[in-house]
């Protein structure tokens, strides 16, 4: 008896131990995003687009948005690099409550916290295609300054 006791204590360790491994060497989603349901506006601000501040109450940019949301991963050992945000998606909620996610390229703001985003630059990318409907390149400010061009 004692020996089986011991098998499973080593066998629910290991499995303990890969999960945790899993998690903190993967990527893991952003805690507590608000449900489509709870949702009543979106406002999207981006920083190429100076004084454009669009709000979205149809269904579909909802959906959107919070589908966004809810893909965007970070990985959670990683040090976030400074910087300033270059979107801003405020989710305003049916109690009259605001939430916001802020992200550049390689770093997202949730809830007073800074991550490293594991898709680096995908997110602006997917918040430029949908709300500004065109693909926008968040590497090309770096591309125009070292082009060698002549």
């Amino acid at each position: 008896m004692k020996k089986v006791i011991g098998w499973v204590l080593l066998c629910v360790c290991v499995l303990s131990f890969g999960i945790v491994q899993y998690l903190l060497s993967h990527s893991i989603r952003l805690p507590d995003t608000p449900d489509a349901d709870n949702i009543t506006k979106i406002i999207v601000e981006y920083t190429d687009y100076p004084g454009d501040r669009r709000k979205y109450v149809d269904t579909a940019s909802i959906n959107m948005a919070q589908a966004l949301l809810g893909a965007l991963r970070y990985e959670p050992l990683k040090k976030p690099a400074e910087g300033t945000p270059v979107v801003r998606l405020t989710y305003v909620l049916d109690d009259g409550s605001e939430v916001t996610v802020e992200a550049n390229d390689q770093t997202v703001w949730w809830k007073g916290k800074t991550h490293v985003i594991y898709e680096q630059g995908e997110f602006i990318k997917q918040c430029a295609t949908f709300f500004y409907e065109r693909p926008l390149d968040p590497y090309q400010e770096y591309r125009d300054k070292y082009s060698t061009n002549d």
